[in-house]
């Protein structure tokens, strides 16, 4: 790994990865503010009655909602906020991982980076570097600042911490993977070119696919084509814990696409 490329990329990429944690930072403060409220008497009441409806039972269960877990603090944090920024941070992860390659091309730059007495392998290596410290930022902030909000609001409540930190790995994991998936994809691209949206539409689609298959027992085999499906947030269950299946599905596909990364990046031809 070339030190130099990796400060260099750490540099360009320094403000989006701050305008993404305070936003991140400000959600989780706008999402757990809502837990107190939530607990009042007849608002519990009225949930009690949305969940009676069978219909709308199985809608709030595809978005992982049902009323144990809204009156758990550790479960409203995983219905409310752990999905949804995981899902945020997939994104920043998606978009950051294909752009830190593919804009060499794409603002003509690859010629000045690649005549420099670096290889390819340590051009990428810092590049790749550079974004996975990153995203072990974001997702260290991000638990640090989802374990004060916990600790503040949980009043007379106990909750799991060791449950907490696996539900923030196999979030690291998946954002990790969105990432890497990203990058891969960037790399099939001519060039350099710009596909922030289909990064947010990938991270959309297996969100919502996911969510489909919680619906009825019908639609649950489609789950296993989304990425969701394998990061478990169910964080109430008496087993919960990682589970192998899962950690090599999120582990094994990411090594193999940063790894396929890597030998597409030495032999393509770099347009400039």
């Amino acid at each position: 790994m070339n030190a130099n490329i990796y400060r260099k990329e750490l540099k360009r990429n320094r403000t989006a990865f701050l305008v993404w944690c305070i936003t991140v930072v400000v959600l989780i403060s706008w999402g757990m503010f809502f837990y107190p409220v939530v607990m009042n008497d007849e608002i519990v009441k009225q949930l009690t009655t949305l969940f009676e409806n069978p219909f709308m039972k199985g809608m709030m269960a595809a978005f992982g909602a049902d009323l144990e877990k809204i009156a758990n603090i550790l479960g409203f944090y995983a219905t409310y906020n752990g999905m949804y920024f995981m899902m945020l941070v997939s994104m920043y992860s998606m978009m950051t991982a294909s752009r830190i390659v593919s804009k060499e091309e794409h603002e003509r730059t690859a010629d000045f980076l690649l005549t420099k007495p670096v290889t390819r392998s340590e051009v990428m290596a810092g590049k790749v570097l550079a974004w996975a410290t990153y995203m072990l930022a974001i997702n260290a902030i991000m638990t640090l600042f989802a374990f004060i909000e916990l600790e503040i609001l949980k009043n007379e409540q106990t909750y799991s911490v060791k449950a907490f930190l696996i539900m923030s790995c196999y979030s690291f994991l998946g954002t990790f993977f969105f990432g890497a998936l990203g990058l891969f994809l960037s790399l099939l691209m001519k060039r350099g070119r710009n596909i922030n949206g289909i990064m947010i539409g990938i991270v959309l689609g297996s969100y919502f696919v996911d969510a489909a298959s919680k619906i009825t027992r019908q639609t649950q085999a489609i789950g296993f084509i989304s990425p969701f499906k394998f990061v478990d947030h169910d964080v109430l269950s008496a087993d919960y814990g990682f589970q192998w299946w899962r950690l090599l599905y999120l582990v094994g596909l990411s090594a193999i696409f940063i790894s396929a990364s890597f030998m597409i990046y030495r032999k393509k031809d770099i347009l400039i």
